[in-house]
């Protein structure tokens, strides 16, 4: 029963209750096959109807027990794949938005890195933000059976974040957290919140997703801040936006020459400029000499391999661009 549950992936508690029952079963089973083995011995005797009554009421009760101490969590059957809607931002400051969406989007980029999850992407999760519709709804939509929302609050040199998970087929909270921590330990709550999950949904980490997930981009929070500001000018999607996220991307790499987040960045702000600004092929060597920086620092960086991709992509080179 333990290896179908694994297997399968139902919940502990009926390998628990079929256990209770074969042991307690097994007075049961005695009592009948000494009694009743023999031909002419099918008559029951008088104390064996409160004996089996009680074996019937000590095995509810271990059973009972056993669910009340570890609650059973039923899971839907499409709980694996997750949406996570856009972090609320409840700073004081209305500039710190990007900080909350870069949360959100870094959150979103750790489940993806296991390989258990289905994770929807960030383009189709920005039309939910600040939505009024229900989870249901939303979980309908997107076939999510679980879905994250949560919180970000940025005061001073210290970070609230505010993380719930919840059963999108009953609106019901599978897990909620709250993280106090200091600002330099962004990295660590990101992949708290991904292991948090992971456990609760039953996808056990393999060690390369556990290496994946601790590893942290960059160990300077103000590189960080300048690459999430670059991040947020790129999606807007115009010339100045893209201009003014290389001026970011390279302010953070001024900070930390090791960020290959940051170079990423700013080879896909390169071949913008050759793709959606209309500026000369050139571009597009600058953005492969990023993209190739970035795998030199992180060979496993999703980010540097799609930048390098568009750019093999661009040249013609559709072989290579599949390969990364």
């Amino acid at each position: 029963a333990h290896l179908f549950s694994l297997r399968y992936n139902l919940p502990i508690f009926i390998f628990d209750t079929l256990l209770v029952i074969v042991i307690l079963g097994i007075f049961t089973v005695t009592v009948i096959a000494w009694n009743h083995g023999k031909e002419g011995h099918q008559k029951i005797k008088w104390w064996e109807y409160p004996f089996h009554t009680l074996i019937v009421i000590i095995a509810s009760l271990v059973i009972y027990f056993q669910v009340t101490e570890n609650p059973i969590n039923i899971l839907p059957l499409n709980s694996k794949t997750i949406a996570v809607l856009p972090f609320t931002n409840m700073s004081e400051a209305i500039e710190d938005e990007y900080f909350s969406d870069g949360i959100t989007e870094d959150i979103l980029t750790q489940l993806s890195k296991i390989s258990k999850f289905k994770v929807i992407s960030r383009t189709t999760m920005k039309k939910y933000k600040s939505t009024e519709q229900s989870i249901i709804d939303i979980g309908q939509e997107l076939g999510a059976g679980s879905i994250l929302e949560g919180s970000v609050r940025r005061y001073e040199n210290k970070v609230r974040i505010t993380a719930q998970l919840i059963n999108s087929s009953r609106d019901e909270h599978i897990w909620a957290e709250t993280f106090d921590r200091n600002i330099n330990d962004i990295f660590e709550v990101q992949s708290e919140i991904a292991k948090h999950i992971a456990n609760q949904l039953e996808a056990k980490l393999a060690p390369k997703e556990k290496i994946l997930i601790d590893s942290k981009p960059t160990h300077n929070i103000d590189a960080y801040a300048f690459y999430l500001k670059g991040r947020e000018f790129a999606s807007s999607y115009t010339d100045e936006g893209n201009e003014r996220s290389i001026d970011l991307y390279k302010k953070a790499l001024d900070i930390d020459s090791k960020y290959a987040l940051a170079y990423a960045g700013l080879a896909s702000s390169y071949d913008q400029k050759v793709r959606r600004y209309f500026y000369g092929v050139e571009w597009q060597d600058s953005a492969m000499e990023m993209s190739r920086k970035a795998l030199s620092i992180n060979p496993n960086l999703a980010e540097g391999h799609s930048s390098l991709a568009k750019s093999y992509e661009a040249k013609g080179l559709y072989n290579l661009a599949k390969y990364h």
